[in-house]
């Protein structure tokens, strides 16, 4: 997919238009002040793709397990929806609860749905690890 536009909506799903939201810093002109924040930036980093870099630079380097940018700047995933259901954080250390829905490449709808992890570092937050389930989402076929 190509890079939105400025004006257009964000792909994190905010309802803000990207400017005002994700695109300061994936461009690297502000750095995330939340964990959930940055959940919302790595999010649309892998929707956008082409952001390897910006995945690397904001992932805890204990925890990358030998994923690079170019590995992370590949389109894995067609995503479609964000929803946070819960975020926090307490002292250096914060998590996001979220569910992310994608098309897999059969076709199939799945929900990613993950209790993310980070860590402050020197004023920056790093993502670390989450736990994760993914599973198809049920469709539900109207008879009427």
């Amino acid at each position: 997919s190509t890079m939105p536009k400025p004006l257009d909506p964000c792909p994190c799903c905010s309802k803000k238009p990207f400017s005002k939201c994700c695109q300061p810093f994936l461009s690297g002109k502000s750095v995330a002040k939340t964990p959930k924040q940055l959940m919302r930036a790595r999010f649309s980093a892998y929707t956008i793709g082409g952001h390897g870099q910006y995945l690397i630079d904001t992932w805890h380097p204990a925890y990358s397990r030998g994923n690079t940018p170019n590995s992370l700047s590949l389109k894995t995933h067609d995503w479609r929806s964000l929803q946070i259901l819960r975020a926090g954080q307490d002292g250096d250390k914060g998590g996001v609860e979220f569910v992310a829905d994608f098309m897999d490449n059969q076709g199939v709808l799945q929900r990613h749905h993950e209790l993310s992890v980070f860590e402050r570092h020197k004023g920056s937050w790093y993502y670390t690890d989450g736990r994760v389930d993914v599973r198809p989402i049920e469709q539900t076929q109207d008879a009427g």
